[in-house]
């Protein structure tokens, strides 16, 4: 099955193109047995049971989609562990880091609300999964989705995921301003000054409890929970 589309010039698509082409791809194509397959050629846009746009690697590898309003699949992911849907926001991180700023900036240009909820609590769940003993590159991966977050709010409400991030950092013995320099070399010039902040505040207006968290490590494992800040 062939669904033919024209453009100009593919590599002059807005993603306003590319969204509306791959939702109309969805309504057609979506159906029991379909296998998203991209091909595309300069003159015309050719897509055959596909989505082709610069985010058909991530595609093909996740169901966490940009641009999504309502992702049901990811409903109450934050809490929890293990979680298999941590291994699709993965793959959609590791092809922007792959791709570099350019990939930051598009992201950013493109999520959603729910998209920027969902990589929040990525990062921060990435920050326990290291500390349970995950690879320590796993903090990279949160700062990258952090800066796609953040510029869809207020940067304030990032700064407890951050020092989520910093804590795991410490408990793995992760030299923090290296961490943040590998970060801000895929994140770009927009948010290498943001990056850069963070390791030079005091320490102790970075610590987990003082942006409202505590560690804990109890019978589910370790983990991070909001402070009980109940009057007594």
């Amino acid at each position: 099955m062939l669904l033919v589309g024209a453009f100009d010039d593919v590599g002059t698509a807005t993603a306003e193109e590319w969204h509306a082409t791959s939702e109309l791809v969805r309504t057609l194509l979506d159906g029991p047995g379909h296998r998203y397959l991209a091909s595309d050629i300069r003159d015309q846009l050719a897509i055959e049971v596909s989505f082709a746009d610069p985010w058909t690697a991530a595609r093909r590898a996740t169901t966490f989609e940009l641009g999504h309003p309502n992702q049901r699949h990811f409903h109450r992911y934050g809490p929890g562990f293990p979680d298999p849907r941590d291994s699709e926001v993965d793959a959609f991180v590791a092809a922007v880091r792959r791709q570099g700023p350019a990939a930051v900036e598009r992201a950013i240009e493109l999520a959603s609300w729910t998209n920027v909820h969902v990589l929040e609590a990525y990062a921060a769940r990435a920050a326990v999964r290291v500390v349970r003993g995950e690879p320590s590159d796993l903090l990279v991966s949160a700062l990258v989705a952090l800066a796609i977050a953040i510029s869809n709010e207020d940067p304030r409400d990032v700064l407890p995921i951050l020092s989520l991030v910093d804590d795991a950092a410490q408990r793995r013995q992760v030299n923090l301003r290296k961490l943040f320099r590998t970060a801000s070399r895929t994140v770009g010039p927009r948010w290498k000054e943001y990056m850069a902040h963070w390791p030079r505040r005091r320490p102790a207006l970075r610590t987990p409890q003082c942006m409202g968290y505590q560690a804990v490590d109890d019978a589910d494992g370790f983990h991070y929970a909001a402070l009980d800040r109940t009057p007594p």
